[in-house]
């Protein structure tokens, strides 16, 4: 047989809920890195020598159709906990050809969610803490800013199961629109199992994507990834 007994009593198929490495079976996130050849744009004012995109995909739990919206899941969710990790970069730097200072971060994602069942919008908040950077030359995490964290304020999910918001970095100081940004995301995994649904999604401090930054303050682009912990929902 392919059933297991968990460490949580519950018995399931193939394998247990890792609650520590958190996993995602239905969901991925991450970053693409673009660094241009120096001498291809050296004293080329219109090149680029950096970019840093932010991304997130996966098999959709809902979508804006009969049958498949939010309010279709399988069981309500009330003020589920959803846990994961983040990975950012911090840059700092011009936007033209001279190079970008760039620090890569990682860090803990805690979320509370809210998914009724028949009728209602859901509703989605959170934090994300325990911030290090990576520390090339010696090849280890590191601390980063000391009760560094960033806010993802409260905003609703969508029936298609999307959402977005606005973002908060604390401390602030040395951060372009003093810490402020945005992140966006869904559900990703299936529907009728609360248990099983992941979330993924991208953010931003300091930078609302749709002005130049302050090439001497710090701004964070960031993806993230959460599943739900065993026996959060109602």
């Amino acid at each position: 047989s392919a059933w297991v007994i968990c460490p949580d009593g519950s018995t399931r198929w193939l394998s247990c809920p890792d609650n520590v490495h958190r996993y995602l079976s239905y969901a991925a996130y991450g970053l693409f890195v673009y660094s241009a050849d120096t001498e291809t744009f050296r004293a080329n004012f219109n090149g680029q020598a950096g970019r840093i995109n932010t991304l997130h995909f996966g098999y959709s739990a809902f979508a804006n159709e009969e049958g498949r919206k939010t309010t279709d899941i399988g069981e309500a969710i009330t003020a589920g906990t959803f846990t994961g990790y983040t990975l950012a970069y911090e840059v700092k730097g011009s936007q033209q050809n001279l190079p970008i200072e760039s620090k890569l971060l990682r860090g803990d994602v805690n979320l509370t969610v809210n998914i009724p069942r028949g009728l209602g919008a859901g509703s989605l908040q959170g934090t994300m803490n325990n911030f290090q950077q990576w520390n090339e030359e010696n090849e280890v995490w590191t601390a980063y800013v000391g009760n560094f964290a960033v806010a993802l304020n409260a905003t609703s999910i969508s029936e298609s199961g999307t959402f977005s918001g606005t973002t908060q970095a604390t401390p602030s100081t040395g951060f372009d629109l003093n810490g402020a940004g945005v992140y966006k995301g869904g559900f990703y995994g299936p529907r009728a199992d609360a248990d099983e649904l992941e979330i993924a999604g991208s953010w931003t401090a300091g930078s609302s994507l749709s002005i130049p930054g302050n090439s001497n303050l710090r701004d964070l682009y960031g993806s993230f990834g959460a599943k739900q912990d065993v026996g959060s929902s109602d």
